[in-house]
Order: structure tokens, then C-alpha cells, then sequence
């Protein structure tokens, strides 16, 4: 059975949240990440194609209520 060192491991996800690089990793793989906002009560979403929202969720479902950046239009 192999064993988890639970300290270790939260030592690298915290480096690797602080670089960036599990976020760029995340994203590259298509995933939504999501944080919490500067206004009390909403959240941020950032997705694959750059675009950065500002919401809340209802019902299981992100609503965005301001767009901070979306993707360039080529």
C-alpha cells in the first residue's frame, strides 16, 4: 500500500498555485477555473479561450454578471 505524504503534497500544489503553473497546466487541458472575487458574494471564472468573468452561481449554473477580458478576435 503506498502512503501519501499529505504535507509534501500541499507544500507542491501551493508552489505550483503561486508560479502559475498548475493554472496553465488546468487550462491547457481545457478546464474552468474558478476563485473568488474582490466583490463580497460573487466568484471569477477563467476558461481556456481567455475569457475572465465576474458572476455567481444559481442553480448549478455560473451567470456572468460582468466580463473582465474575453478571448482576441483574430
Amino acid at each position: 500500500m503506498d502512503t501519501l505524504d499529505v504535507f509534501k503534497l500541499a507544500k507542491q500544489v501551493n508552489e505550483e498555485s503561486l508560479s502559475g503553473s498548475i493554472s496553465e497546466e488546468l487550462l491547457l487541458k481545457q478546464n474552468v477555473l474558478y476563485g473568488a472575487s474582490e466583490t463580497i458574494g460573487r466568484f471569477t471564472r477563467l476558461k481556456s479561450n481567455g475569457e475572465f468573468a465576474e458572476g455567481c452561481f444559481q442553480d448549478g449554473k455560473f451567470i456572468v454578471e460582468k466580463t473582465l477580458s474575453s478571448p482576441s478576435i483574430q
